[in-house]
This record gives C-alpha cells, structure tokens and sequence, in this order.
C-alpha cells in the first residue's frame, strides 16, 4: 500500500512539473527572484537529484551522473549557467525518472521498506528505506510547489487552477 502512495506522489509531481515548465525557456529557466531564492532550473535539477537517490534506493539506474548532479546538490549555488543543463534535458529526464521510480516502486516489499536506510537527512537514528522514500517524496513535492511559485516570479500564468 505504501508503494502506491509513493507512487502516486511522484507521478502526480511530476504532472506538476511538466506543467510549470512546458513553456520556460532556458534563459527564464536561470533567472532567480531578486529577493533570494532558487532558479526554476536549480529547482528542477534538485528534485531530478533527489530523484536519483531515490533510485539508488531502489537500484535504478540514475539519470544524472555525479558530475551532472553537482550543481543542483542542497546549499550549492554555482557562479553563472555554464554548469546547468539545459532546461529540456532535465524535463526529459525528469520525466524518465518518474516511470524508473514507479518500476522500483512495484519491486519494494515490508521487509526492504523496514530495514535501515543508508543515510538520513535528519540525522535520525531510526530511519528506514520506508521512511527516507517518504521524507524524499515529501522534498520533492515541497520543490515542486515552489515552481509554481518561481513560474509566477517570471510573468507566467498559473497552470494548476
């Protein structure tokens, strides 16, 4: 039961994904609020590196390498564009990794969802797989919305009414 609702957050997500950034172009894409905050590409490479933790939790197999996901790693704000890809590759590979996940998903049972997770980050002792996929389709929605609201920073209509 609790791999369908993971599941289902990463597939409803990634709809919301595809929607705040189907007509974003590159250059929209790298301009943050001048308040402070994240580039919708930032945000997007953060969630697909998030989504590739989740894939090694799953042996999957990733969709950035490390090298790719450098730039998009929590804290990290990289000077200038040179090293973020391109916009539409991330929302390709977004989409890709979205139907890796729910393959992964279907493999997972109780015994895998309780054992120790690898890593925490929280830092609690008693983290699980189970509860580290949770606390990472929690993130990974938490970002999402924040392209909605990075969408609106840029002039764009909301999409999700």
């Amino acid at each position: 039961m609790i791999t369908k609702v993971l599941n289902s957050q990463i597939q409803v997500s990634q709809y919301i994904l595809d929607k705040h950034t189907e007509d974003i172009s590159q250059e929209e894409s790298l301009r943050s609020p001048e308040t402070g905050g994240s580039s919708l590409n930032w945000l997007a490479g953060h969630i697909l590196a998030s989504r590739n933790a989740m894939l090694k939790l799953l042996e999957g197999e990733p969709n950035l390498t490390d090298e790719e996901s450098e730039p998009y790693r929590r804290g990290t704000r990289p000077d200038g564009d040179a090293a973020f890809l391109p916009l539409a590759t991330l929302r390709d590979r977004l989409a890709e990794s979205a139907g890796r996940l729910a393959k992964g998903f279907e493999n997972l049972d109780q015994t895998k969802l309780d054992e120790p997770a690898p890593f925490s980050p929280l830092d609690r002792p008693d983290e699980t797989y189970g509860s580290l996929l949770g606390f990472l389709t929690f993130h990974e929605a938490y970002h999402s919305g924040q392209t909605g609201v990075i969408r609106r920073f840029l002039g764009k209509d909301a999409v999700i009414k």
